[in-house]
């Protein structure tokens, strides 16, 4: 059985590993994009939501460089997401500016304001700024992954020994799998917002605005990997050579972080313990997956989970926005 002190040393560990990883590769991300030139760009995101108004016209009276979204969470209230690409170098007051401009608007059409909210993406060489997070994660990742390999002792055993084998089997089950938790999740986003236990409901569109390749690359392909990387191969590998009740605290350790990596910066209270739920529960079988298909079954899982997310999103786009 595991002692108090070896599990708390691994929980240390795993928190350390995943943790510095993550703002590593953060730290490296906006240092990139912090660089002046031609080729980095901003893309502006102005959301409102609105009540008491002729939302669905106000859409097309502005002049943006992409159209804007509009969502309708119930009979009378609205989500009005204006979008707009701008240089780099775009300034607080001139975000500002516009917002008072489509306020103003808003306000023409007999709207009530209830909330508003401004965010920025940055891209490099039009790619997607989370793309660049994951693929310094990946790299940072195998670095330390190397370095490993070159160690001796617990560190290489840690890291090297009782690794998962790959079982195609197992593979092709958790794509199945992976598929299908994406669906009970849309289904239970579904419910708890018709429910209304949450105020904000989360859809993928906060996810995936847009269906860029850089988005596509990242949800589908790069992102899933980076984090099964971080989360499963380093995090959770450090419990793969212990008992099995230690390898369940393991996996509960490392889904707290991995929800916790997932819910982003809310201000509502019931919307972040809802995503927090949704990520922990997804993680917890990530984990299972590592135990019994190695890392590749984990990654196929998570492929099929966002995978299915998006075919998800897209359908409902079509059918309703």
């Amino acid at each position: 059985m595991m002692s108090l002190t070896g599990c708390a040393k691994k929980i240390i560990m795993s928190y350390l590993i995943v943790l510095s990883i993550i703002i590593l590769a953060t730290v490296i991300q906006f240092s990139l994009l912090n660089k002046s030139g031609s080729s980095f760009s901003s893309k502006i995101n102005f959301n409102f939501t609105v009540q008491h108004c002729d939302a669905k016209n106000v859409t097309a009276l502005y002049d943006f460089e992409q159209s804007a979204r509009l969502i309708m969470s119930d009979d009378s209230t609205y989500s009005i997401d204006f979008y707009r690409k701008t240089p780099f170098k775009y300034t607080f007051n001139q975000e500002f500016e516009h917002s008072l401009e489509l306020i103003n608007i808003l306000n023409e059409h007999g709207c009530n304001i209830l909330a508003s909210s401004v965010s920025k993406k940055l891209e490099f060489f039009g790619i997607n700024d989370q793309l660049i997070f994951f693929v310094f994660a990946i790299i940072l990742s195998h670095t330390f992954y190397f370095l490993s390999s070159k160690s001796t002792g617990k560190i290489y055993d840690i890291w090297h020994k009782k690794v998962p084998v790959p079982d195609k089997k197992y593979v092709l089950l958790f794509f199945f799998i992976g598929g299908c938790s994406s669906l009970l999740a849309m289904i239970t986003n579904i419910a708890v917002h018709y429910f209304g236990l949450v105020s904000s409901v989360h859809t993928s569109s906060s996810v995936f605005p847009d269906f860029t390749f850089s988005v596509l690359l990242m949800v589908i392909l790069i992102g899933p990997f980076a984090e099964e990387l971080i989360f499963r191969r380093l995090g959770y590998q450090i419990w793969m050579s212990e008992t099995k009740n230690a390898k369940v605290l393991g996996a509960i350790i490392i889904s707290s972080l991995f929800a916790l990596f997932h819910i982003g910066i809310k201000i509502d209270l019931s919307f972040n313990i809802f995503m927090f739920s949704i990520s922990y529960i997804t993680s917890l079988m990530l984990c299972f997956a590592y135990v019994k298909g190695g890392l590749s079954a984990s990654v196929a899982f998570h492929v099929a989970f966002n995978l299915t997310s998006l075919c998800l999103y897209y359908l409902f786009q079509q059918l309703f926005l």
